[in-house]
This record gives structure tokens, sequence and C-alpha cells, in this order.
């Protein structure tokens, strides 16, 4: 009897409807009704999914391209720069000495004073507190222009 009859009676799960012709035998046989209609060797999908699938193509949508600076890399130099100012303020103060303007602006970002051994909050939200400040600003500004936009 061989294979041919399991296939013929559905026991291999990924061979279906066989046709009154029977499978295609040898390779060359296949190869040969490659161009003719399909219906010796249709496989079931993996899904249980009795609807059939078609590709069909769904257009393409543009890409706007926006030329220039956008809105979200303003906001993004002005965090930065909000990150960098009390430290910059620092470096760039006549009246501080040059040994002490590293240990200043350590102590702006981390809040701790390595030459007294202190740590102080007052520091640290001199040095965090812009940053902070105005990601919450600028993050605001994009959710209510998302809003604006969709409305």
């Amino acid at each position: 009897m061989g294979k041919y009859w399991k296939i013929r009676r559905g026991l291999y799960g990924y061979i279906t409807d066989t046709g009154r012709r029977g499978i295609a035998k040898s390779k060359s046989e296949a190869q040969r009704l490659a161009g003719k209609k399909r219906r010796f060797f249709r496989r079931r999908s993996k899904s249980t999914k009795k609807s059939v699938r078609r590709n069909v193509r769904m257009p393409r949508r543009r890409k706007t391209r926006r030329s220039g600076f956008g809105l979200r890399s303003i906001f993004k130099l002005i965090r930065y720069g909000a990150l960098v100012a009390p430290g910059a303020e620092i470096a760039f103060r006549k009246d501080l000495p040059l040994e002490d303007k590293p240990a200043w602006i350590l102590a702006r970002y981390t809040g701790y004073d390595y030459r007294t051994g202190k740590f102080s909050t007052e520091d640290l939200k001199k040095g965090w507190l812009p940053f902070v400040l105005v990601s919450l600003i600028t993050t605001g500004i994009q959710k209510i222009n998302g809003i604006i936009r969709r409305l």
C-alpha cells in the first residue's frame, strides 16, 4: 500500500485535498505540474483557520520629511543646557580659585563636598533642580501639543 493511502485518507496532517489524480509520485511530475493549478500539494497552515488569507498589499504611506530644526531637537538642547548650566556657572566664576572649582562642581551634582566631608541638599538642589524643572516643562509642552493636534 505504501504511504500514498495514508495521504489519501488524511493521516498526514500537512497535505490535504489530493484531488482526483492523487499525489504527484515523482519530482519531475511535480515540477511539470508547477505551472498548472496547484491542487496537489495544498498545505494546511499550522493555525486551524478556515478562511483563506490573501496577500493584499496595503498602500504605503509616504513619509513627510521635515526640513530644519524640529521642536524635539530644541527641547533636547534645552535639557542638555539645563544639565550643564550649574557646572558651567561655577566654571566661569572669576571669584573662585582654580583649585576649588572641581570640588564645587562635584558638590553641585552629587551634594557631597569632599573637602569638608559633608553632604548638602542645598547644593544638590542647585545642581539638579534646573534640569528636573526643564524636563517636566518640555515633556508637558510635548503632551499638550499632541493633544491639540488630535483635536
